[in-house]
């Protein structure tokens, strides 16, 4: 998008983490491993490497197949169930083995309405660098009254936040039942939700338009990690803003 001119009008940056062995696992999930199958300066005419990582390493997508047997895969996902246009950027300070509950969640009901993506920074993405074990041991997350809260409003079709799982690593029953709610076969109407979890917030300020969220589109998995790119108009900044954005 250009103004007039051919000045560019949009500003861009990324929301998700590169995935590499040093990614933090979430409680005793199994590391990203990545290995040279090729290599040039062994003699290769070119590099090629090996990566091994489950579906949920990284900045990652959860679908509803994650908690539905019956659920969407994610090589299932349309073209437009990847983009966000109404998009709250909501901050919840919540710290390690926090639950996040419905009542903590309720002062952002109004903002919620017309919204398809909340982005909740719980501020706990700070620790991610600094104690790659405590983040992935520790971290707060939503219990299963969150979910209830979340189903209140039909045209939400994702939440992401700043944690490596919407569950807390030391509340495990809380998140499954979250888990369960919002993916699972509890979930009323054919409209699928999706968790991004592993989110990077941590540049986040003021209002973000709109979001793409690209998954690895694997066959016949319940997940996928994926890149988040999210875009912001300068120009719309330039008038006074909705509202929607904390």
């Amino acid at each position: 998008m250009s103004a007039e001119g051919g000045e560019e009008c949009v500003t861009r940056y990324l929301l998700s983490y590169p995935l590499g062995p040093r990614t933090p696992a979430y409680r005793d999930n199994p590391p990203v491993q990545v290995r040279r199958q090729r290599a040039m300066d062994q003699g290769d005419p070119f590099d090629q490497s090996w990566v091994a990582a489950i579906t949920h390493s990284g900045t990652h997508m959860d679908c509803p197949r994650h908690f539905n047997p019956n659920g969407m895969a994610v090589s299932q996902l349309t073209a437009a169930q990847m983009v966000f246009e109404a998009v709250v950027l909501a901050e919840l300070l919540t710290g390690e083995d926090g639950l996040i509950t419905a009542d903590r969640l309720e002062p952002l009901a109004e903002q919620l309405d017309g919204a398809d993506l909340l982005l909740l920074r719980t501020g706990f993405g700070v620790v991610r660098r600094a104690d790659p074990h405590r983040y992935g041991w520790h971290n707060p997350g939503f219990d299963e009254s969150a979910g209830e809260f979340f189903l209140r409003f039909p045209t939400l079709r994702a939440v992401g936040l700043d944690t490596p799982s919407a569950s807390a690593a030391q509340h495990l029953e809380a998140g499954l039942a979250f888990h369960q709610k919002v993916l699972g076969t509890h979930r009323p109407g054919a409209q699928p939700f999706f968790i991004l979890e592993d989110v990077d917030l941590t540049r986040c300020r003021g209002r973000i338009d709109r979001v793409y969220v690209v998954p690895l589109l694997i066959e016949d998995v319940d997940s996928s990690p994926c890149t988040i790119l999210a875009e912001v108009d300068l120009l719309a900044r330039a008038t006074p803003a909705s509202g929607r954005r904390v």
